[in-house]
This record gives C-alpha cells, sequence and structure tokens, in this order.
C-alpha cells in the first residue's frame, strides 16, 4: 500500500511539474493528445454538468452547481501510455463517485457506455469540502489497435448510479 501510495504521489508530482513547464513557457493547449516524440503531451480537458449533455429530463438531478467550473481533467500522453487525473471540487461531502473511461458523445445523448471492459470503473471518496483527487494510467496495450480514439470520462455518484459530470470528449493516439 505504501509503494502504491508513493508512486501515485510521484505521478501526480510529476503531472504537476509538466504542466506548470507548458504554462511557464507559453505552450498552448492542444485540443487533442497525439504522440509525436517520447515527451509528453498534456491536455486539460473541460467538464460539463451532466443536465447540459443527456436527454432524459430526470439526469441531472444530482449535479451540484458549479462543479464542473471548480474541478479539473487532464490527460497526459506518453509513448506507451497516457495518464488521466481528475482534481475534483465542489462535489458532495464526504460522497462516493465511481470513475468510468467511456466512448465519445454528442449531446443530447444518453451515457455512450463505457470505453472497453480492460479499464474497469473506479470509486473514490470526496473529503468534508467535496474534493477529491484521482488518477489512473491507461497502456496502449488497453486499446484493440493503433490508431486515433476519442474518449470521455464520466463520473456518477455511486449510491444513485446517477451520472453527475462528463468532460469533453477528446482524442488518444494510439501507435
Amino acid at each position: 500500500m505504501k509503494k502504491c501510495t508513493f508512486f501515485v504521489i510521484l505521478l501526480n508530482a510529476l503531472l504537476i511539474v509538466n504542466l506548470f513547464t507548458c504554462i511557464s513557457c507559453g505552450v498552448q493547449q492542444s485540443t487533442a493528445v497525439t504522440q509525436t516524440d517520447v515527451t509528453a503531451n498534456i491536455q486539460t480537458v473541460q467538464w460539463n454538468q451532466s443536465e447540459a449533455i443527456m436527454s432524459k429530463p430526470e439526469r441531472g438531478s444530482q449535479d451540484i452547481s458549479g462543479a464542473d467550473k471548480a474541478s479539473v481533467l487532464t490527460v497526459d500522453q506518453t509513448e506507451k501510455q497516457f495518464q488521466i487525473t481528475g482534481e475534483m471540487s465542489n462535489l458532495g461531502k464526504k460522497t462516493s463517485y465511481t470513475v468510468l473511461l467511456a466512448k465519445s458523445y454528442t449531446p443530447k445523448t444518453d451515457f455512450p457506455g463505457t470505453f472497453t471492459d480492460k479499464i474497469t470503473a473506479f470509486p473514490f471518496t470526496t473529503s468534508q469540502d467535496g474534493a477529491s483527487n484521482w488518477t489512473f494510467i491507461v497502456y496502449n496495450t488497453d486499446f484493440p489497435a493503433p490508431g486515433k480514439y476519442t474518449l470521455s470520462v464520466w463520473i456518477q455518484e455511486t449510491a444513485s448510479n446517477t451520472k453527475v459530470l462528463a468532460s469533453n470528449n477528446f482524442d488518444v493516439t494510439i501507435k
């Protein structure tokens, strides 16, 4: 457990250093994550309230105003993997949520389904302030073949299975 915690902290520290380096150098964030060499490509992806993108009127009943603006999602791709990190804020206090890596979607649709069974959903619990951080790594071998894939990340309130946030679609290129 200590090794796992240390590894997660180290990965988060490296991600933050890379992010600040890109910002301080004036590097603009792209709308897609593509691999052109062994350097990391970092993209910040916008969150949306579920009611803004889902078709059914009951969707959005668990949405928390401002969580989409207060939370941050980053995608950091290297040659053999990509790391997705969520810095969640303004969610329910001491509430359990589930992170789902999903297929791309179009507005006013229902949940598009998880991208692959190889990448399982995982839970996180917020603090008394409604905040939490999580990171997961997806390997190129988790994909069926090389190519460009369009994905999204969804957050669902675990107890009710109600989707509360969905990221914008983002691209990754698997070689």
